[in-house]
């Protein structure tokens, strides 16, 4: 009767902790059909907040106040918008816009027929703040023009940037930032899971380790 309450609760443990495991593999529960180490750039932390295809022909997609302009590319191209928490002399969370390709779901290698723009409305943007971009090699952010970006501006309430490619962006708290700043580490994850997957682990664990008392303490047969 013990062993088979012992192998009731491991059975019950191993359920838990296989899908928790394959979600943080996975990116987690709302991330693209995409690996997320292909979304470039963005800091550790990052939430998705949506996708969105361009087609061949270019046009425009966003949400969250975050919105992309992309020229014509043979495809067509996959957007994900992200945010994660910028560096603490920032005034707007970290904003990713990674670009993938549609068809393989790597990331996006083409080029853009015309620069990309990217623009981002949040009220606690002033006019002439610096605008920092995250270096996923160093995980550190920088003063634009860095990276993919190409160019980018404040104005009252709104962010500009003229990229070449993926990148994150947050904006400076006016003379409250070096001009480089630690980020958090290289990971991305889609959703956060590294809790949830050590807990899941601890209680497989734990559950090993009754059944083994159970067995020992089984009387063996006269």
């Amino acid at each position: 009767m013990r062993r088979l309450a012992a192998s009731t609760v491991l059975m019950a443990i191993a359920l838990f902790a296989v899908p928790t495991v394959a979600a943080a593999a996975t990116g987690g529960a709302g991330a693209p059909d995409v690996p997320p180490t292909n979304i470039g750039g963005s800091p550790a932390g990052s939430t998705i907040l949506c996708t969105d295809q361009v087609p061949a022909a270019g046009g425009t997609v966003g949400c969250s106040g975050i919105s992309v302009t992309v020229g014509t590319t043979p495809d067509g191209v996959q957007v994900a918008f992200t945010s994660a928490t910028g560096p603490s002399c920032s005034v707007t969370p970290a904003i990713g816009v990674s670009f993938y390709d549609p068809v393989t779901g790597v990331a996006y290698a083409g080029t853009f027929s015309t620069p990309s723009t990217v623009s981002y409305t949040n009220s606690a943007v002033t006019a002439g703040e610096t605008v920092l971009i995250y270096n996923s090699s160093t995980a550190t952010y920088s003063a634009a023009p860095a990276g993919n970006v190409t160019a980018a501006s404040t104005t009252a309430g709104a962010v500009h940037l003229t990229v070449s490619g993926s990148a994150s962006f947050t904006v400076q708290q006016a003379g409250a930032c070096s001009s480089s700043i630690t980020g958090a580490s290289l990971a991305f994850t889609g959703e956060p899971f590294l809790g949830e997957g050590l807990l899941a682990g601890l209680l497989l664990l734990m559950g090993l380790g009754g059944l083994l008392v159970v067995v020992r303490r089984r009387p063996r047969n006269a």
